[in-house]
């Protein structure tokens, strides 16, 4: 079954007026994403991350622009219109987008910076350390799995702010789909459920995602 792609909460994020300017929302991402991505785009977007900033509005190129620590926590909010400016930039879809930077992010951190929490060295590992591994990078809500069956796990992860729901099922379906793969899953399969609206934070509406992984 494909992934639910939440088109509405694409168009709904677009269309809402922000009640942040950039870098003062109350939901992070760790430095070190931004800090890949801006690598990231710079090898694959023609002009690189200055192109970008072109596509964006001043504050949000401006926070772009800016020097990023690996550990330190940063306003998440700015992903979205980054990512879509890298999308436009590429002549790809979002969705496309998406899944194709989460499965480098995958691949370099499990190698890399998070290699100890992202040793994948089973596919039922995954299951135990993928909450863990998701608040490695985010510092809103709370992520947990559980397992439906031996080879079928669920993924739960609430408190996540509308601004952010249209990246969530691709970013999880790139990274699962690959970390399955590097752990020597047969046939990985990946499913998003419907956005549930959970609760609000200081106004933004926050969302429960839920994602089931598999493999034959």
């Amino acid at each position: 079954m494909p992934p639910a792609r939440p088109s509405g909460f694409l168009r709904s994020a677009l269309a809402a007026p922000s009640r942040y300017a950039p870098g003062e929302s109350p939901f992070h991402v760790k430095g070190h994403v931004y800090r890949s991505s801006i690598g990231y785009y710079n090898a694959t977007v023609p002009g690189g991350i200055d192109a970008l900033a072109q596509l964006l509005e001043p504050r949000c190129a401006r926070f772009l622009q800016q020097h990023f620590l690996t550990a330190s926590w940063y306003d998440a909010l700015p992903m979205l219109p980054f990512s879509l400016a890298a999308a436009k930039a590429r002549g790809i879809s979002h969705h496309a987008a998406m899944l194709e930077r989460a499965a480098t992010q995958a691949e370099a951190d499990i190698h890399g910076l998070y290699k100890v929490i992202l040793n994948f060295t089973s596919p039922e590992t995954i299951a135990a350390r993928v909450g863990r591994a998701v608040m490695q990078y985010f510092d809103f809500g709370e992520a947990t799995s559980r397992a439906v069956d031996e080879r079928t796990h669920e993924i739960i992860h609430t408190g996540v702010p509308m601004p952010l729901v249209p990246l969530s099922a691709p970013l999880a379906e790139g990274f699962l789909m690959t970390a399955l793969r590097i752990a020597g899953a047969p046939e990985p399969t990946f499913h998003a459920a419907a956005p549930v609206r959970d609760s609000e934070v200081d106004g933004t509406p926050t969302y429960e995602l839920r994602f089931v992984i598999g493999w034959g």
